[in-house]
């Protein structure tokens, strides 16, 4: 719920900014080129959205070993979530001896599979900073169009900030109960791995450290709501980057559009975001199925791919910065956030009330 409620104030947020800042009412440069595109590379993108029932049925496991291979992260949380079920009712019936086994054997796993994942992400900056070359280069065809795409970059990364530090410090001092300054503070190393990385999924071992170990988060809280909101209710690839690419169409292309198109409009963005599966290229496909059900042409989000990248660094700090809120905000609720926890320092010392 908590999850669905962030999604919704992404969606207005970005809707409200987009319409305020009529953006894109001089970037029709930007999709001169439209009707030039290849039918295959429509087709190709085209193929990267699936049904939204689909959606729904994919995030139900169906195959154990398949789910883990094929990265479906919902199947794999729902299949994590029966295995503790099972393994508390086992430790209830006949004793914890009877699970210790399994459960040192599912640490020491959770341990190596975090190690390989701290490795890998030690390498992504540099594997950033060549798509982001490629990208930039890309643009650089007509002035206008480029300054253009420039100012929807700058818009996006305006709505995530607004939208983290913003009404996100506003759901942390009023639903959690917490310093919103000292929040972020605690968060600002998963924040900045998600910056650099552009994972969300990757930023999950230090996501779910500074929750436990910073904000105070417990463990079965941190693990769960953590890794669902890397999967589903990623606020900054669902709802902010389709929402505002898509105003941003309907202003350059000079569609006439309504109070009813543009409910229209937010009402699907929340739902897709709301069914969305975390999978690579997330924001692209969000983006092409919302603009293939409200009538928009998905050769427009073609035309912005290059932008995708830059703006994906800002787009992952908003989606984990988003999953560590809604965290705090349920630990709070159930009474499993250690106050105590929180107001020490990383050093061991407390802090001052603020």
């Amino acid at each position: 719920m908590k999850l669905q409620i962030i999604l919704a104030l992404a969606v207005l947020l970005s809707l409200a900014v987009g319409l305020g800042m009529h953006l894109g009412d001089t970037a029709s440069s930007v999709f001169a080129q439209i009707d030039t595109l290849e039918e295959s590379t429509l087709s190709a993108y085209a193929g990267t959205t699936r049904p939204f029932t689909e959606v729904l049925r994919g995030l139900f496991p169906s195959n154990v070993l398949g789910d883990i291979v094929s990265n479906n992260v919902p199947g794999i949380i729902l299949i994590a979530l029966a295995l503790s079920i099972a393994c508390l009712a086992v430790e209830r019936q006949e004793g914890a001896e009877a699970v210790a086994p399994f459960c040192r054997g599912v640490e020491a796993l959770r341990k190596i599979v975090f190690a390989v994942t701290d490795f890998f992400m030690e390498l992504t900056p540099y594997a950033v900073l060549a798509l982001i070359a490629g990208s930039a280069s890309s643009l650089l065809t007509s002035r206008e169009a480029l300054r253009q795409l420039l100012l929807l970059v700058a818009v996006i990364y305006g709505v995530c900030f607004v939208f983290t530090y913003g009404l996100g410090a506003l759901l942390v001092a009023t639903q959690a109960r917490l310093s919103p300054v000292r929040f972020f503070r605690k968060i600002f190393p998963a924040q900045v791995t998600a910056f650099t990385t552009q994972a969300s999924v990757g930023t999950l071992p230090v996501t779910i450290s500074a929750l436990r170990e910073r904000v105070g988060v417990s463990d079965r809280v941190a693990d769960f709501t953590a890794s669902l909101g890397t999967t589903i209710g990623m606020p900054g690839c669902t709802a902010v980057w389709p929402v505002l690419l898509a105003v941003f169409y309907v202003n350059a292309a000079g569609l006439s559009w309504g109070p009813q198109q543009y409910a229209v409009l937010a009402l699907t963005a929340w739902f897709l975001s709301v069914g969305s599966a975390g999978v690579p290229g997330i924001a692209v496909v969000s983006a092409i199925a919302l603009f293939g059900t409200v009538g928009l042409p998905i050769g427009a989000v073609v035309l912005l791919v290059p932008i995708n990248t830059i703006s994906d660094m800002m787009r992952t700090l908003t989606n984990v910065s988003s999953a560590a809120i809604a965290a705090a905000i349920v630990a709070r609720r159930t009474g499993e956030l250690d106050d105590a926890v929180f107001a020490v320092k990383r050093a061991g010392t407390q802090e001052k009330a603020s």
